[in-house]
């Protein structure tokens, strides 16, 4: 125990092998979920450009919102299965990661909404999933460097990519929709199920 206190390396370690399970399950479950909802969301959106399909008005709502009360449902579950947990210095840190960016998140795409409103330009607000995307990988590469997981880090690189190849596809809107949602599938949901089978076979010491 004294080499754990005076190393604060194996401060960390130890912390994050007791947090670890616990962190990666819930980040999970989250990710799982906002990548599968607003993944399929994005897809429907640009099956309706295709013209595979069209909504009406109330359908339209319904669309927009249809995500939003699910996964809110998830972020209420998960906050409440973690009000009591005692948090590590390795999970503090992966999560002011991550809630750091859903503001700065939250903030963009208000900025980001009030000026496409502004100039009635559709292009301005698709710039923002393309910040979003650029986020996400700062984020990831923030957990890998934490983690010193070699995955995470490919996770970094592929939001990256998405965000280079979104950044092409801004003018073809039905292109730019299906690698979007895509992406959410496969860069957020996948890793988070990934997250939650990987806290199911860890050992919790907590």
């Amino acid at each position: 125990m004294p080499q754990t206190k005076n190393n604060p390396e194996r401060s960390f370690a130890a912390s994050f092998a007791d947090e670890g399970p616990r962190s990666q399950a819930a980040t999970g479950l989250v990710f799982l979920w906002a990548g599968l909802l607003y993944g399929a969301q994005t897809l429907a959106y640009g099956a309706i450009e295709a013209g595979l399909f069209a909504l009406s008005g109330s359908g339209g709502l319904i669309l927009a919102l249809a995500p939003t009360i699910p996964f809110l449902a998830v972020i209420v579950y998960v906050s409440w299965q973690g009000r009591t947990s005692q948090k590590g210095v390795a999970t503090r840190a992966l999560n002011a990661c991550y809630t750091s960016a859903g503001l700065v998140n939250l903030v963009i795409a208000i900025a980001f909404g009030v000026l496409a409103a502004r100039k009635q330009n559709m292009t301005i607000w698709l710039l923002y999933p393309i910040v979003i995307c650029a986020m996400q990988g700062a984020a990831w590469y923030a957990a890998c460097a934490i983690r010193r997981k070699v995955w995470l880090g490919a996770i970094s690189a592929g939001w990256f990519v998405v965000t280079v190849i979104l950044t092409l596809l801004v003018t073809r809107i039905e292109a730019y929709l299906l690698v979007l949602g895509l992406a959410l599938w496969g860069l957020m949901a996948a890793p988070g199920y990934a997250l939650m089978k990987r806290a199911a076979t860890e050992p919790d010491n907590a």
